[in-house]
């Protein structure tokens, strides 16, 4: 299995492959969705695409942790993070 990440501007490629729609409609619909994904995340909602999964904000408490150059102990602060959890069907791929 190759060992990379496909870009916008293929991905917009292939929608517009199987959408018959222009790439640049396609990618300019790519980053509207990202935009929207964000806004969300910012505003703490749960995203839910069928098919694909959930996207949502998960609390990180804050913990000890180690520098591990110098294996100084150090304080790593709270902070949210996005996590995604796909679909069934994709889980069991």
């Amino acid at each position: 299995m190759p060992d990379y990440a496909i870009t916008i501007r293929p991905l917009a490629a292939r929608l517009a492959e199987g959408t018959g729609q222009p790439p640049v409609v396609c990618e300019a619909l790519i980053k509207k969705l990202v935009d929207l994904l964000n806004d969300s995340a910012v505003n703490r909602e749960r995203v839910y695409l069928h098919g694909l999964g959930t996207f949502w904000v998960r609390d990180m408490k804050p913990r000890k942790g180690r520098n591990p150059k110098t294996m100084e102990n150090i304080a790593i602060p709270a902070k949210l993070r996005l996590a995604f959890t796909p679909a069934k069907h994709l889980k069991d791929i």
